[in-house]
């Protein structure tokens, strides 16, 4: 019996204490979601195989079909005309634009904390607040 009341007392787990969220750490990997995206158009409209120095003073549009990126390559392929450096360009902005509101629009939709979440912490407080009437009642008792 003392073994038992020495356990209940001093050898119980602590309480768990909830986090609220990662802090900081949310709006840091925010930032780099949002300005990874127009990297990633940047890199698929100027990156080229093989591989062709780019530099400020270079000329875009003097470029060798060769030394242009796939997907400038695959615009222009398909309708030289139309796809000039310039639509290329406004293409990129308006995919990177699209994707931010997609992201935004996800964002708004998925809840940070689902519902099932929500009600067990609803419930867990309830069961807190029964196990400490009856830790009470059992100690007034003995």
């Amino acid at each position: 019996m003392i073994k038992l009341q020495h356990m209940g007392k001093y050898g119980r787990r602590n309480v768990a204490e909830c986090s609220s969220g990662i802090g900081n750490w949310m709006s840091i990997m925010s930032f780099i979601s949002y300005f990874a995206i127009p990297i990633n158009l940047l890199v698929l409209l100027i990156c080229r195989y093989p591989n062709v120095q780019v530099g400020a003073t270079q000329n875009m549009d003097m470029l060798d079909v060769e030394e242009k990126s796939y997907l400038v390559r695959y615009l222009e392929h398909r309708d030289p005309v139309f796809w000039s450096l310039r639509n290329i360009f406004g293409l990129c902005i308006l995919v990177e634009h699209l994707i931010i509101g997609i992201k935004i629009v996800i964002a708004l939709i998925i809840p940070d904390v689902p519902s099932k979440v929500t009600e067990d912490e609803f419930r867990r407080q309830k069961i807190e607040d029964t196990v400490l009437k009856e830790l009470r009642d059992i100690k007034i008792s003995s």
